[in-house]
This record gives structure tokens, sequence and C-alpha cells, in this order.
């Protein structure tokens, strides 16, 4: 008998637990959707990569105008350059911009070193 008294209490629990849980469920929604929307809007006007960073060419520029002496203009050269694994000496400027895919060795590219060729 006790059962039968219990069984309208349960149902009236369990009403309420899968209530909050589909409550629960939907505010989880708004959430992530409210997230993505504001991700969006935030960053709309940003592009898709950001650009490569200095260029020797940047560097030159620099230092034409003063802003760089020569010594932190070959610092930072040099610094570029073993970005790349390369080493020149001071009085060699490089050809052109760099290449996307590195350094090739190929005319107007940097003036690499070639070894001899078998």
């Amino acid at each position: 008998m006790t059962c039968a008294l219990a069984a309208p209490v349960v149902d009236q629990a369990v009403t309420r637990i899968l209530i909050a849980c589909g409550l629960l469920a939907a505010a989880v929604v708004v959430l992530c959707a409210g997230v993505w929307y504001y991700r969006r809007w935030w960053l709309r006007d940003r592009p898709l990569s950001e650009p490569a960073g200095w260029t020797f060419a940047d560097l030159r520029r620099m230092r034409d105008r003063g802003d760089l002496t020569e010594e932190e203009y070959q610092s930072l050269r040099a610094a570029m350059l073993a970005g790349y694994g390369l080493q020149t000496s001071p009085d060699q400027e490089p050809k052109g911009p760099a290449p996307a895919g590195g350094p090739t060795g190929q005319d107007g590219d940097f003036d690499l070193k070639k070894s001899p060729q078998a």
C-alpha cells in the first residue's frame, strides 16, 4: 500500500528532474550560440592570418629614416638571416622579399653560397 502512495510523489520528482534537465540543456545551447555569435562579431574585421613579421625592406626603411642605427640594423638583419638558417657577410643585401616557402637559392632570393654541382 505504501508503494501506491509513493508512486505519485516519485512521478512528480521525475517530472521536475526532467524539466530541470531540459532547461539546463536549453541554457547550455543558448550560451554556446551566444559565445559563437560574439566571437564571430569580435573577429569580423580581423584578417585570417597575421602578417609575416619584419621584412628586410622594413629594416632598410627604418635604417634609412634614422629609426635604427647601422649597428642595430646589422644585428636585426643577422638575426633574421639566422632564423632562415643563413649566414652572410654584413655588406650583402638580400635581393627581393623572402620567399613564402623559405630560401631556395634562386635568383631574386638571398645570396646563398651554392655548393658545386656534381
